[in-house]
């Protein structure tokens, strides 16, 4: 054997007995730790702080839609559910106080007002959204808008379907 092969021999003898020694010391590490609990990579605060992140931003709420809505007036009503876009006029709803805005609407007829509050007109979905609305309701939510911008309203519109004590508690007159 020449002095290259030997040294060749040599180191590779020290390469595999390094390679067992690492070999050999995986696995007693391995046998070692058997039976011991694994450490989670992601602890529990961690893993809260991630759902907190990713939660929905809002959250939906639903209502018993056959539940009965309490009686309530014509400004109760446009507060709660027609003020979103006839308070401010927008995408084409005439707004509450102009005249301008409700006098080709009301030179329609109330019928018509009502039929589209019923039913839904252009960007307005029927009954304002609220399927719970009843026709008394509507007509005494377009009694409260138009009376507001200057018109007036069919007579017992404003009040139609209210007991007289709703109508007191309301501030209008008992019929």
């Amino acid at each position: 054997m020449d002095g290259t092969s030997r040294i060749l021999m040599v180191v590779s003898m020290g390469l595999l007995l390094l390679v067992g020694v690492f070999l050999i010391s995986r696995l007693l590490a391995h046998i070692a730790a058997v039976g011991e609990p694994v450490a989670s990579a992601v602890t529990v605060e961690a893993a809260a702080a991630a759902d907190a992140r990713i939660k929905p931003v809002g959250a939906v709420r639903s209502e018993d839609v056959t539940k009965p809505r309490p009686i309530l007036s014509g400004k109760q009503i446009v507060g709660a559910v027609c003020a979103q876009c006839h308070g401010s006029g927008v995408l084409g709803a005439p707004k509450i106080g102009s005249h301008e805005l409700w006098a080709a609407r009301v030179a329609q007829g109330y019928a018509v007002l009502l039929k589209h509050a019923e039913e839904g007109f252009k960007n307005m979905p029927a009954r304002g959204g609220d399927p719970r609305l009843s026709n008394d309701d509507l007509k005494r939510a377009i009694a409260y808008m138009v009376d507001e911008s200057g018109f007036k309203s069919p007579k017992g519109w404003s009040t139609i379907g209210m007991p007289a004590a709703a109508k007191s508690a309301a501030g209008m007159p008992a019929s």
